[in-house]
C-alpha cells in the first residue's frame, strides 16, 4: 500500500508528523494542488498496475464502441481496486510500530524469494 500512499500503520500521537507533516505549512490553493497531485499519483500508479497485471478488457481496435467498452471496463477495474484499498485501509487494525519490523522483514523475504525464482527461471 505504500506505493499509493496508504498505510495501515499509525500512532495516534504522531499522525501529524507521519502523514501530513510535509503538508502542514501549506494552506489554500497550494494545499489543494498538493492534495490533487497526491490523488492523481494514486490514479496513475493504479492505472499502470492494472495495465500491466490485468490488461483484459482493453480496446482492441479504434471503433467508438470498442473504446467505450474499454473505458467502461477500465473504470470498473479502477473502482474495484479503490474499493479494496478503502476496505483494507478502514478495516485493518492499526499496527503498532513494534510490529512494523516483522511486516518489513516478511516483505523483504518475499522479495528475495521472488528474485531467487526469477534467477532460477521458475
Amino acid at each position: 500500500m505504500k506505493l499509493i500512499g496508504k498505510l495501515p500503520y499509525d500512532v495516534a500521537e504522531a499522525e501529524q508528523e507521519l502523514q501530513e507533516g510535509p503538508l502542514a505549512e501549506y494552506s489554500g490553493p497550494s494545499l489543494a494542488f498538493l492534495k490533487l497531485g497526491m490523488s492523481l499519483k494514486q490514479i496513475i500508479v493504479i492505472s499502470m498496475l492494472l495495465a500491466i497485471f490485468f490488461p483484459f478488457g482493453s480496446a482492441v481496435d479504434m471503433t467508438p464502441a470498442s473504446l467505450a467498452l474499454g473505458l467502461l471496463v477500465f473504470f470498473v477495474k479502477m473502482s474495484v481496486v479503490f474499493t479494496v484499498c478503502a476496505l483494507i485501509e478502514n478495516t485493518v487494525v492499526r499496527v503498532r510500530f513494534k510490529l512494523l519490523s516483522q511486516h518489513t522483514w516478511m516483505v523483504v523475504g518475499c522479495s528475495v524469494l521472488s528474485l531467487a525464482f526469477l534467477v532460477m527461471g521458475i
